[in-house]
C-alpha cells in the first residue's frame, strides 16, 4: 500500500491570500517526476474546518500530514469555521488528535508562521515534525515544499528531505518578500529589523526519540533537536545455507541487502563471533558505530526462525559488549513469523444501534436545543449504515 500524504488547506476569509494551489502542484510535479512515484500517493483537503480535521485524518489514514496556511504562535494553526471565518486550531486538542494516530503518522509538516509552538507540543508523538521559528514568506513555503518532497520521492530519509527543502529556500528566494504565511504581526517593525531571519533559517525540524519514556525515567536529559539513530538490521533464513541480511537508517527504500552463510554461525556463538558475522558485510556495523551521536544507538534486530535464539544482547566488538559503551548502543530484536496479517471470519458490518433520548423540561435554562445535536449525530453518521432511535421528553 502506498503512504499517503494528506495535504490540509486552510485560507480563511480575512486573512492574507497564499497561493495553496501552486504548493499542491509542486508536491504533485515532484511525485509525478519520482523514481519512487508508486510508493506515494497525494490527497488534498480545502477549507479545513476545525470540527472536521479528526475525521479527516481518521479516513485517509496518511503517513504524513501538511498543513498549508496561516499561524498565530501560541493562538494556534488558523482554520476556518462553517461560516469560513477564522477559527484557531486548539494546539492541545490537535496534540490529542495525533496522538491517536501515532503509529501511523510519521511525519507532520507546519508550512505555517510562528508553527514551532505547535511543533513542540506535536512532537512528543510523531517522530518528524517541521515547523517555523518565525514569518515564512509564501514563495519561501512553497519553494520548501518543492526540495522537501523531491528528496522524499527519490528515496531520502526525512532528515536529509528536510534539508533539501531548507536549501532549496536558498536557492529560490533572495531578500524580504510579502505576503508571508503569519495572520497578525507578533514583534514591531523595530524588534524584526534586529532579529530578521533568512528564510532559509526560517523552518525547523524536531525529531522523536523512540526511547523517550526510558530517559525519563533515567533521568536523562538532551536537547530537542538530538535524537538516538536507529540501525534496522533484518535477517530471514533462506534455505539451509543462506541468511538473507537487509539494514537501512531511516528510510526502509534505502536499504542494502547482503547474503550470509549459516554454516559460519552456531547456536554456541556469542559475542564477538556473532558481531564479526554480521560486520563480514561490507563492515557496516563497524562504520555505523563511528556515527554514534551523543544521544547512542539502536540496533534494532528483526529475526525469524533458528536466527531469533541467537544472543543478540551480547554483541562485542573485541573491545567490550556494545551494550556497554558510552554513548550507549542498545540491541532490541523481535520475532516475526514472516507471515502477512490475515483475518479469519471477519464480522458482518451491521448498522450501528444508536438510542437518542433527549428531554428539556419547560420552565428550565437554558432551553437546549437537542433537534440540533441530532442533526449533529446524522451528519458524522451520514456514511454509515445507522439504525438511530429518538426519544423525546
Amino acid at each position: 500500500m502506498a503512504d499517503k500524504i494528506l495535504v490540509l488547506v486552510s485560507n480563511p476569509q480575512g486573512t492574507t491570500s497564499l497561493d495553496t494551489n501552486r504548493e499542491i502542484r509542486v508536491i504533485q510535479d515532484a511525485l509525478d517526476n519520482a523514481t519512487q512515484s508508486l510508493l506515494f500517493e497525494l490527497k488534498s483537503r480545502f477549507y479545513v474546518r476545525n470540527d472536521e480535521i479528526q475525521d479527516i485524518i481518521s479516513r485517509e489514514k496518511p503517513r504524513i500530514v501538511h498543513f498549508v496556511g496561516h499561524g498565530a504562535n501560541s493562538k494556534g494553526l488558523v482554520l476556518e469555521n462553517k461560516t469560513g471565518d477564522i477559527h484557531f486550531l486548539n494546539t492541545e486538542a490537535f496534540k490529542d488528535v495525533l496522538k491517536l494516530f501515532e503509529h501511523q503518522i510519521e511525519c507532520v509538516v507546519l508550512n505555517a508562521c510562528y508553527s514551532e509552538v505547535q511543533a513542540q507540543v506535536i512532537h512528543q508523538h510523531i517522530n518528524y515534525v517541521i515547523g517555523t521559528k518565525r514569518e515564512i514568506q509564501d514563495r519561501a513555503a512553497i519553494a520548501f515544499s518543492k526540495g522537501f518532497y523531491q528528496a522524499l520521492f527519490r528515496g531520502e530519509p526525512i532528515n536529509r528531505a528536510f534539508e533539501q527543502g531548507r536549501i532549496q529556500i536558498g536557492l529560490e528566494i533572495y531578500g524580504n518578500e510579502e505576503p508571508n504565511r503569519k495572520l497578525v504581526p507578533v514583534y514591531s517593525e523595530e524588534e524584526d529589523k534586529l532579529i530578521n531571519i533568512p528564510q532559509d533559517k526560517v523552518l525547523t525540524i524536531l525529531v522523536k526519540d523512540p526511547l523517550n519514556e526510558i530517559k525519563k525515567a533515567e533521568g536523562i536529559t538532551a536537547p530537542n533537536n538530538i535524537s538516538r539513530k536507529i540501525l534496522h538490521i533484518s535477517l530471514t533464513e533462506q534455505g539451509n545455507d543462506y541468511a538473507s541480511l537487509r539494514y537501512f537508517w531511516d528510510n526502509p527504500v534505502d536499504s542494502r541487502e547482503y547474503r550470509l552463510p549459516l554454516a559460519e554461525i552456531k547456536s554456541e556463538k556469542i559475542g564477538q563471533e556473532l558481531y564479526n558475522w554480521l560486520d563480514k558485510s561490507n563492515s557496516f556495523l563497524s562504520n555505523a558505530l563511528k556515527e554514534i551521536n551523543p544521544e547512542g544507538l539502536i540496533i534494532a534486530i528483526a529475526t525469524d526462525k533458528g536466527l531469533a535464539n541467537l544472543p543478540w544482547e551480547l554483541l562485542h566488538d573485541g573491545d567490550c559488549f556494545l551494550v556497554e559503551k558510552r554513548p550507549s548502543i542498545i540491541p532490541i530484536r523481535w520475532v516475526s513469523n514472516g507471515k502477512p496479517i490475515e483475518i479469519i471470519n471477519s464480522p458482518q458490518n451491521r448498522p450501528l444501534n444508536v438510542l437518542f433520548m433527549a428531554t428539556s423540561p419547560s420552565g428550565v435554562e437554558p432551553e437546549l436545543d437537542y433537534e440540533a445535536e441530532e442533526g449533529q449525530i446524522l451528519e458524522a453518521t451520514k456514511r454509515t449504515p445507522l439504525n438511530l432511535r429518538v426519544e423525546e421528553s
